[in-house]
Parts: structure tokens; sequence; C-alpha cells
């Protein structure tokens, strides 16, 4: 069968001469569309998903922003979602910090995996993701419904850069993404991930570091488990001046073994695995405005282990702050970091354009 060839447009131009006026017309219309139309369609702009969270935000000044069906949001979240690229030259215009030169992340990241590596110590980076990301279709804005993929985006480009230059980044987003099949991965009223979204990240953690050689498996049962639900009032929820409104959480509460009573854990500073970072690892955690004891991530994460761990947990930001924690307890005692095997660093990815910024922290004088 020949090959069908398109007919030159000088050819469409030279038989107008032999149609009727109206058909003329006609004609006249299709080839200015092809001529015209067509090329200024090519070059209309796609909808970003972003342009439905800044317009949000310029509208609505409130520090927690309502979305649908009972959830709320962040407003700083947001705003660092609609902030662009947060390393590298963008970085200072991004970021809210004072400092431009504590600006980019990337060089206090990799200056604190060069200490660690000097001292034989592994790190595991998790960001936690937006909660618009991972539920994109409760923030009832248009444009932002399906898997959020999209508003992760710059996340997963920056968490590619930072494992080209040998950090492990874990990236709990597909998890919790996932997750939304067998349970709810964040809060609805309140900033952090709920018991199942912290469960699912726990458990993928444990799974890595079960691979590591130096871990060493334990006979012993060092905890044991209790699944209750659990009733709170989020952060966000007060912030909304809406105290009434609520949900109720499974959470895994994670208790001492080897006693009928039900002792809580708590932090080992002997162990080889420090969980350090922002109040991700303190939420069911250490009780009062967080919820609950017992049931957060350390306690999670210590149970899938079956070994103690050691927590440095900061209530605001778990980046600067959480860092010159761990210099001081390693200034006042030197074979405290030397003890250490693991560090998983855990924080909400805001952070990475928070005012804070990112220093360079030692890991001793």
């Amino acid at each position: 069968m020949p090959t069908k060839r398109a007919t030159p447009l000088g050819n469409h131009i030279t038989s107008l001469s032999t149609v009727s006026h109206d058909k003329m017309k006609l004609a006249t219309y299709v080839l200015l569309t092809l001529l015209v139309v067509q090329p200024v369609a090519a070059g209309v702009k796609k909808s970003s998903p972003f342009e439905p969270l800044q317009a949000k935000l310029a509208d609505d000044q409130a520090p927690a922003i309502k979305g649908v069906e009972g959830w709320y949001f962040l407003r700083q979240e947001l705003e660092h979602l609609v902030a662009g690229k947060f390393w590298g030259e963008s970085a200072a215009q991004a970021s809210n910090t004072k400092k431009s030169e504590y600006a980019d992340p990337i060089p206090a990241i990799l200056d604190f995996k060069k200490d660690l590596d000097e001292f034989g110590i592994e790190l595991i980076l998790v960001p936690i993701p937006a909660k618009a990301a991972v539920y994109p279709d409760k923030t009832g804005l248009a444009h932002t419904k399906g898997d959020g993929s999209e508003l992760h985006s710059r996340h997963a480009e920056f968490y590619q850069i930072l494992e080209e230059q040998g950090v492990a980044v874990f990236d709990p987003f597909t998890d919790l993404v996932a997750g939304r099949e067998t349970g709810t991965t964040y809060c609805q009223t309140d900033t952090h991930f709920s018991g199942h979204g912290l469960r699912l990240i726990a458990q993928a953690l444990a799974d890595s570091i079960q691979q590591m050689a130096w871990y060493r498996p334990e006979k012993q049962k060092h905890f044991k488990e209790e699944l209750r639900e659990l009733t709170i009032t989020g952060d966000l929820a007060l912030m909304s001046d809406e105290p009434d409104a609520s949900e109720t959480l499974p959470l895994h509460f994670i208790y001492r073994s080897g006693s009928e009573e039900n002792l809580p854990f708590s932090p080992d500073p002997a162990s080889p695995v420090l969980l350090l970072g922002d109040s991700h690892t303190l939420v069911f955690s250490v009780g009062g405005e967080l919820h609950a004891k017992s049931a957060g991530l350390p306690e999670n994460l210590a149970y899938l282990l079956n070994m103690p761990i050691d927590v440095i947990g900061m209530r605001g930001s778990g980046v600067t702050p959480a860092r010159i924690k761990l210099f001081q307890k390693s200034r006042k005692n030197p074979l405290y970091i030397k003890e250490k095997k693991l560090i998983v660093w855990v924080f909400s990815v805001r952070e990475f354009t928070g005012q804070g910024g990112w220093r360079k922290i030692p890991l001793l004088p």
C-alpha cells in the first residue's frame, strides 16, 4: 500500500480559486486556524498544580487552612509547597531565613553526612511529605486532585540530588499515599502523620535497618504492643478556633515487656540507633499537647527492631536546633556519639524553607 503524502500548504491556497464564495470563506477560516490558532494554542501554559494553593493563600491569611470533610492544613506547609525550588541559587529566594548563607539545605546536610562518615555512623534522611501532597483531594482546591505527585515533584528532584552525593534518603511519600487504602495516614485536624502513617514509616525503616551489617536480631522480646483508639482534637483545629473538631485514631501503644504493668518506653542513650528530628519524633510519644504517650515513632521503631533506641526530638524545628542538641550531648560526653551506628533524621519538608535556616553544626568541638 503506497504511503499517503501530505498535501503541500501551497496547493491548498491554489485550489481556492475554483470554489464558490461560501466555500472560499470556509476554506479561508480553516487556513487561518491552521496558521494562527494552533500555534497560539500550542504555546498556552499548562495550569500549574501550585496556582490554586497560591490563590488560596492570598485569599486566606489564617495559620490553619480549612479544607473539606473536616480536614485542615498548616499554612506554613502550603507556603513551602509554592515557594519554588529551595536549593542551590534559588534557595535564598524560597527560604524564610533572614541569613541567605543558611538558605540552601544541601551544604549543611552534606557536612553532617561527612562528620558522621568520619565516625563510621550511617545516616538515613527521612523528610516527612507535605500533608497536602498526600491528600490533595482534601484541600478542596481545583487542580490539586489525584495522587499529589506534581505537588511533591520538587522534593523528589531534590532527594535525587542528595542521593547522587551519597546521602541515603527514605522518602515516605509513596508509602503514605498507598497507605490511604488501608487507613488515614495523616491526622485530619493535626499537622502530623497519624498512628497508621507513622507505623508504615517505622516498618519501612525497620526493614532497612535489619539489613545493616551491624544489626543483630535478639530472641528476647523487649516490648509488647496494644492496639487502641484515641480521640484527639489536633493543633490545626485549635488554631481555627474549632475546639469541637475531633477525630478518632487507631494507635499502636508500645510498652516494655517483662511486667504486668504497662511500663512506658524510654529512650536509651547507649543505643546504637538515634532518632533525631522535629515533633514527628515526639507526637503520640511524650503526651501533653502531642496527644499520647508510648505510641509514637520511637516506640514503634523500637518494637519492630526489638531493640532500645535513643531519641533527640525538638518542638518547632528538627533541623539546626536538633543538631545543636546533639552537639551539646556529644561535647558533654564524647563517648555518646561514638557508640552510635545509625542516625535517622526525621523532619517535615517545610523545614527546607524554614526561618531557622540550615547552619553547619559539628558533631564534636
